[in-house]
């Protein structure tokens, strides 16, 4: 079967290995259909400037070869005699690498309704990023919440963070065009923080201060404006994946507004905390992710697929992404 590695940094190639086999009670086996690229997370793969990388720290992504993806559409093959919730022939989300045939524990697997098409589905996995995001970000009704960054998984987040009762909600970003894209799930307004005058239009949309900032862009600079943006007792959340140190000097704003500062990570095979902590990511966050997103509830746009592969073309995909001369948002690889 093929898999996709990454050898080195800027390395990156498809190789035949043999098949995956079961050899767990729990596992299932998925043939993949489509996988997705993450522009953000995984070009850090890429390029070799994953943090863990250098410091080695975390029991996870130590060193090269890497072996990237999480976002995997297809269907069960065999599956090990404790699996009771997927049947052989399923359509199926999972949390899987790029490659053709992957396996995993039943609980990183969720069978999709004949409703929901393979490509929406795709985005699940962020969403349940997005969901555990809000979730520690924890949100009061009628809390006044700035997104920052109007990626996928800023898009996610902000849908999850409406679903809380913000009032008013408004996504933030540098780049026009995707704030003009945030319009379609229905923002209170936008703020483009390139603008000079981002302040002020900041204090017009929120004449009674920002509650809760949620930044979700991977740019040490986001953290800063987030910290100016947030009131005096109000919060800041961390969603974004961060390679790069942010110069914070706690004696200014953070101290003086005295803020809350939260962090989150995601539902992930090797997270550095106990497992119990993750349970509730991983195991009711993806199927509710799943059942929001064919319910209606989250929107996907079409448009968000914004750049489609065959799989043996991925270190195109790659070079594409890193010199950032178009805007991705979702990049799928068809293995079929």
């Amino acid at each position: 079967m093929k898999q996709i590695v990454i050898t080195a940094p800027y390395k990156v190639e498809v190789r035949d290995i043999d098949p995956p086999q079961i050899s767990a009670a729990n596992e299932v086996l998925v043939e993949s259909t489509i996988t997705g690229i993450s522009a953000g997370t995984e070009m850090c793969f890429f390029r070799g400037t994953h943090p863990n990388l250098h410091t080695g720290k975390w029991n996870y992504i130590n060193s090269f070869p890497l072996f990237p993806g999480y976002e995997c559409v297809g269907t069960v093959i065999e599956k090990g005699s404790e699996v009771n919730h997927l049947e052989i022939g399923d359509r199926v989300v999972c949390l899987g690498p790029h490659q053709e045939i992957v396996k995993l524990e039943a609980n990183r697997v969720v069978r999709l309704p004949e409703s929901l098409s393979s490509e929406k589905a795709l985005f699940s996995v962020l969403n349940t990023t997005a969901l555990y995001a809000v979730y520690r970000a924890n949100p009061s009704y009628n809390d006044g919440i700035v997104v920052i960054g109007a990626g996928v998984l800023g898009l996610l987040v902000f849908q999850n963070c409406k679903r809380t009762g913000a009032v008013p909600l408004v996504m933030a970003d540098q780049d026009q065009q995707r704030l003009e894209m945030s319009k379609e799930i229905f923002t209170d307004g936008y703020l483009n923080v390139s603008n000079e005058s981002w302040q002020e239009d900041l204090k017009r949309l929120f004449p009674r201060d920002v509650d809760l900032v949620i930044e979700v862009t991977g740019n040490p600079q986001a953290i800063i404006t987030a910290i100016e943006m947030a009131r005096a007792g109000g919060k800041v959340h961390i969603a974004g994946f961060h390679e790069k140190p942010c110069p914070i000097l706690f004696g200014d704003d953070f101290l003086w507004k005295e803020l809350t500062l939260t962090i989150s990570f995601s539902a992930w095979e090797k997270a550095p905390y106990h497992p119990r902590y993750v349970r509730r990511p991983l195991e009711v966050h993806f199927p509710l992710a799943v059942k929001l997103i064919s319910e209606g509830k989250i929107h996907i746009l079409d448009k968000w697929i914004t750049h489609r592969f065959p799989y043996h073309e991925i270190g195109k995909a790659y070079q594409m992404i890193d010199k950032k001369k178009e805007s991705f948002l979702m990049t799928v690889l068809d293995w079929q």
